[in-house]
């Protein structure tokens, strides 16, 4: 149901950004702690870092929901295989590639474009707990974000969705 309002609340216009200076090794960091306590098959989350460390200009909190998510995700997954990981590549001119990558199930080809979309699940994963509003609501925080979020995916090699974030000027 939270889902639901959120996402009304999003594309009505009514979410206030408030745009601040966030360091991204210390919020995947902080996501790390929040989401290695909750595994209850002993996985934990892998960081990764590319390049030099520089700020970014977000939504400290729309962004943290957003990356939560995909991670979240990339465990519920993915269980039984390796750990997931998050690698933060700095080494791009324009933008921060921040990368959410697992090794589970995989998506379709086919299914790849329509994920984004409100309430779609795919039928592969119907006995895993979802609402299919995870990913739309994560896409409309990142937009609002200036970010853009992609998708790679092979069919039970797993997935990697990257978060391109504009690097300040």
């Amino acid at each position: 149901m939270e889902d639901i309002l959120l996402l009304g609340k999003l594309q009505s216009g009514g979410l206030n950004v408030r745009i601040e200076e966030v360091n991204l090794l210390q919020l995947v960091e902080n996501i790390k702690s929040d989401v290695d306590l909750g595994q209850q098959d002993g996985r934990t989350l892998g960081i990764e870092m590319k390049g030099d460390l520089v700020p970014v200009m977000l939504d400290m909190r729309l962004v943290h929901q957003s990356i939560l998510n995909l991670v979240t995700n990339a465990f519920k997954y993915s269980k039984g295989e390796a750990n997931p990981r998050i690698i933060l590549d700095f080494t791009l001119g324009e933008c921060v590639a921040l990368h959410v990558e697992d090794f589970g199930l995989g998506i379709p080809k086919d299914e790849q474009e329509r994920i984004f979309k409100d309430f779609y699940r795919s039928e592969k994963v119907q006995d895993i707990q979802g609402t299919g509003l995870g990913l739309s609501i994560c896409t409309e925080f990142l937009k609002l974000n200036n970010c853009k979020l992609s998708l790679k995916s092979e069919v039970n090699r797993g997935s990697t969705f990257t978060v391109k974030i504009p690097k300040q000027r």
